[in-house]
């Protein structure tokens, strides 16, 4: 079930939002970089990719294949039932009514209009998902999933519009998980 986001991670999320990285500081014991199609991975701890892409991306997003597999691996880790927050990108949103021109009719949202425009919405893990926002938004011109949290910030995900790139902080056992899945082409990221 979709609900409003608590006011406690909107004020987590607002906090560093509109940092230069815009991720949290370095809370986490490893970051994970997954390359969506296109991207070059590049030894660098301000931010790990070529840009611009060495080849033309087929796909700034990640692949439904990696989409598939990254939703596999955190359900996996976390379970279906952990109470996760995320923020969609709502670029595409007509600011006056807040997306309901385009079909986004979610009463339980928090708009958050910054640099770039988000909605926050809270849900256990299997609703949050990749692939659980496509079947839910997917006809609604703005959806992309673009952060996903664990409620206690034990893991967050960040795969945000134009940076052709995924980043996963997490625990070991999560970093493990993640690196050990080809496909999603995944680099240890470390930050300075």
């Amino acid at each position: 079930m979709i609900t409003r986001v608590p006011d406690a991670q909107v004020h987590w999320f607002t906090g560093w939002v509109e940092s230069t990285d815009s991720i949290p500081d370095d809370r986490f014991a490893r970051w994970i970089v997954l390359l969506h199609p296109g991207t070059t991975f590049v030894e660098d701890d301000r931010f790990p990719i070529q840009s611009p892409n060495v080849e033309p991306a087929v796909d700034e997003d990640l692949s439904d294949e990696q989409a598939a597999v990254l939703d596999h691996v955190l359900l996996d880790y976390a379970g279906p039932d952990a109470i996760c927050d995320f923020a969609l990108y709502a670029g595409y949103f007509d600011e006056k009514d807040r997306g309901r021109s385009s079909g986004f009719l979610e009463p339980e949202n928090t708009w958050y209009q910054g640099r770039l425009n988000y909605v926050l919405l809270s849900g256990e893990l299997a609703d949050c998902t990749f692939a659980a926002v496509r079947r839910r938004w997917g006809d609604v011109h703005f959806t992309e999933l673009s952060y996903l949290w664990a409620r206690d910030h034990s893991w967050f995900l960040a795969s945000t519009a134009d940076t052709c790139v995924t980043v996963v902080g997490c625990n070991d056992g999560l970093a493990a998980a993640l690196l050990a899945e080809p496909l999603l082409n995944p680099h240890e990221w470390i930050r300075d």
